[in-house]
Order: C-alpha cells, then structure tokens, then sequence
C-alpha cells in the first residue's frame, strides 16, 4: 500500500490537471465562441448595358446558435465606401435558426481587386467586429447565344438587385466548412436567370384574355442550345398550365422544373431550361448538340402562371449533380450574349401582365447581358 501523503500528493495532481483541462476547453470554447461571417462562393461580375456590376453573399450564424444584433455592416475599397446597409435577411431554415443573409449588388465604374467587408454586431451583450477582405476577379466573360432563333422577347425576373431571381435562394441546414471557418447556408442558384416571354409587333404578351397558351405569342416557338455541350438531364411528359393556374403540388425536386433539359457546356457550368412544352423535347440524356440546335419548345409546365422559358447558367457543386436537389445546390453564374438589339425597359404600373409603356432606348448591344424587364430583338 502507498504512504497516504503520497495517494493525497497524487491525487492533488491529476485534479491540477482537470482543472487545466478544464480551463483550456473553456479558452478554446471563448475563442471559436462568436459570429462567423463567410462569403461562401466567387463573386460575378454583372456586365449590363449601363452598369456593371459586383454581385456576391454573406452569411452568418453564431458558432453557439445565439441571437445575432447587427449594428453596423459596410464595404470599402481602400478608403472608398461603397455601401453602409445594415439590413440582413432572417434566414432561418426550418428549426435552425439565427442564421442571417445578405445579397450583395453594387455597381461601380471600375472594379476594384478587393473589397473589405466589416460587421459590427452584440451577442449576449458583447460587441464582435469582424472584416472579411474578398478578391474581385475581372474574368473574360462567358459568351453564349441566345436561347431563341428569333423574335422580340421581354426579360422577366432578369439581372437586378431586387428581381425575384436574385432574391431567392434554396436553403439548407447549416452546413460548417472548415476552409470558410464559418457555415454555408444556401445556394443562390438564379443570380442572373430570365424569363422569357415573347412579345408581338405592338409588344403584347397575348391575344385575347390570355386564357389559353395558344393566345401567347411566345408559345410553342422553337428553344435551341445556347453553346456546344452535353445533355446530362430532361423532364418530360409533365402537362402545360392552364394560364394562370398550376397545381401546388408540382412543388417537388422532380417536376418544379416542368419539363426541361438540363444541357452541360463545359467547365462545369450546365444551362437549365424549363417549363418547355410536353412531348416537345428532342434530345435525350448523353446527346451532344451544337450552339442553335432545337433542342425543345417553349411551354407552360411545372410552376408557371403563362408561356415562358425559364433560362439559367449554374455552376456544379454537388455530385452527382442531377441527382434530387443536387441541381438546384449550385450557383448562378454569369454570362453575356454575343449580340442582341435592345428595344428598351417595358414598364408594368398596374402589375397586371401588361405593359402599359415602353421607355424606349434602341441600341445594338455586344457581349452584355440584358436587365431586368428590358425588351431585346433576336434575329439570326
């Protein structure tokens, strides 16, 4: 048996070493204890007609899922402000909660190589200040045709800080990537989509009350391939809308495309197109076409109220890929037409589908990308 001053002498010991154990899980739990703020994906350069623009997210969550009070947030170039909103998305996903978004746009007359990004924020009473510096890539930008042989067409949803394109975004459950050092919480996956809808001589959308998807002048005009590439994905047999209703129930990781092709032209960037016609799609899954093949018509299938194409650039991030809701965990990119002539802006006051006026600004446009609401001529 052991001298009973050596059992305490030991014993005192290893309670030393609990204690510091202790300690150190404290320090370290204070240390990664606070806000983590990441810009989980590239920022795109948006090139318009008359702006370009700087087009990136923020996300946010406390490592201990505690409330969040933003005080102050900006973005500097240098010493230059570029922005000073304070104003975050709740984004909260089903019971994960405190999670917060902010979707960036801002438009400059040269682009700067970074950008500062600074939070001021109180958890529990303690001030946390982050900054967060991200490198601006002026990348050549991808050229592609338009979807469409011809006709005049308006860009619904298109490119603009508030379009309901660039506002949505397909939330997941907090995701911690350790090369961030903070957590992903969705994908924004229609940055720069448009949809298309065809217009008339006198920029109609439709004849009589617009009832039927034959009385929509868009309806059934042949959708081509926008660039060489690889059909990796299509969704057939799904009925067109009666305008302007569809079932909620076409809500689903299979059918909220409609009937679509899902077209890989390299580099991991895939063109989705949706809601085209039933029985219209002459491609299958493996066959490769080339920039202006038919490949479909438009149509009024899955979530849509009228004759339309829904068209998008994503990036792959998920493998594989068109497997559930892997296609829709991707990231908008962006990307310019070869040329196109711009008619102008079609204005909608009343918000009734139709446009009461056309602010008229006729161009011919190279290597840009149209905005939202703007009326362009295609003509090959």
């Amino acid at each position: 048996m052991l001298p009973v001053s050596f059992n305490k002498m030991r014993n005192t010991a290893t309670m030393k070493k609990i204690i510091l154990a202790i300690l150190l899980i404290c320090t370290l739990t204070n240390l990664s204890a606070q806000p983590k703020m990441v810009i989980p994906f590239e920022p795109q350069i948006f090139k318009g007609v008359n702006r370009t623009s700087i087009v990136y997210e923020i996300h946010l969550k406390d490592s201990l899922n505690r409330n969040i009070a933003i005080e102050e947030f900006n973005i500097k170039s240098k010493n230059t402000l570029l922005l000073n909103d304070l104003e975050f998305i709740s984004y909260d996903f089903k019971a994960d909660t405190n999670r917060f978004l902010k979707n960036i746009w801002i438009d400059l007359d040269t682009l700067p190589t970074v950008l500062t990004n600074t939070l001021k924020c109180i958890i529990n009473g303690k001030e946390f200040v982050i900054e967060k510096d991200i490198t601006i890539k002026d990348n050549v930008p991808l050229v592609i045709r338009q979807p469409f042989k011809e006709g005049i067409w308006f860009m619904a949803g298109g490119p603009s800080d508030s379009s309901y394109h660039r506002t949505f975004s397909q939330k997941i459950q907090s995701k911690y990537d350790t090369d961030l050092g903070g957590f992903i919480l969705g994908y924004c996956n229609q940055r720069f989509a448009i949809d298309w809808i065809g217009l008339n001589d006198k920029y109609q959308f439709n004849k009589n009350e617009g009832n039927a998807n034959r009385d929509f002048y868009g309806y059934n005009k042949d959708v081509v391939a926008v660039a060489d590439g690889k059909v990796i994905w299509t969704k057939d047999s799904i009925p067109d809308n009666i305008p302007p209703n569809y079932p909620d129930s076409i809500y689903a990781a299979e059918t909220a495309l409609g009937n679509c092709v899902l077209l890989d032209i390299g580099n991991d960037i895939v063109a989705f197109y949706a809601h085209l016609k039933p029985g219209s799609i002459r491609v299958v899954i493996g066959d490769k076409v080339k920039a202006g093949d038919i490949i479909g018509k438009l149509g009024n299938s899955g979530p849509s109220t009228g004759p339309h194409l829904h068209f998008d650039l994503r990036k792959r991030i998920i493998e594989p890929f068109t497997n559930g809701l892997n296609r829709y965990y991707a990231q908008s990119v962006s990307y310019v037409f070869n040329t196109y002539e711009l008619i102008g802006t079609g204005i909608d006051e009343n918000e009734d589908g139709e446009l009461e006026k056309i602010e008229k600004n006729k161009r011919i446009v190279n290597q840009k990308l149209p905005e939202s609401n703007e009326i362009i001529i295609i003509s090959h």
